[in-house]
């Protein structure tokens, strides 16, 4: 992702949280929970169907593949299995690029075919999240 879109993302945040922010000390109950339902449905609607989006996220997955560090999915999922208990983090964007480290500071990035499908396999091996930091956009 480009330095602008990546820019154009925290703003959006931003104002999106900012003026829920805003309305919440102004206006009365119906009117902002009217106002985030229909900006929740926008925000949502704007990640998941716009086609800017869409090719953002393509341009997201051709980068992680370029990075010297990149596994194809069912190689990084076995090395995750291996080496599960040195697993130290998880993070997964919208465009299913998985970034995961551990603890000798080695990262492996790869690009899941499924949302949260990273979580899964996690699962299977670890007994307890605590020692993990899973973040997940």
């Amino acid at each position: 992702m480009t330095a602008i879109g990546r820019l154009r993302e925290k703003v959006e945040r931003l104002l999106f949280f900012q003026l829920l922010t805003l309305c919440s000390r102004t206006a009365s109950r119906t009117t902002i929970r009217t106002l985030s339902a229909i900006l929740t449905v926008c925000f949502l609607a704007s990640c998941s169907t716009n086609p800017w989006v869409e090719s953002n996220f393509r341009a997201q997955r051709e980068d992680a593949r370029d990075n010297d560090d990149f596994l194809p999915w069912s190689e990084a999922a076995e090395l995750i299995v291996d080496r599960c208990q040195e697993v130290t983090g998880i993070f997964q964007g919208h465009s299913r690029v998985v970034s995961i480290g551990f603890q000798n500071e080695e990262t492996v990035t790869t690009i899941s075919p499924k949302i949260d499908q990273v979580i899964g396999i996690v699962e299977r091996c670890h007994s307890d999240f605590e020692s993990v930091a899973i973040i997940m956009e």
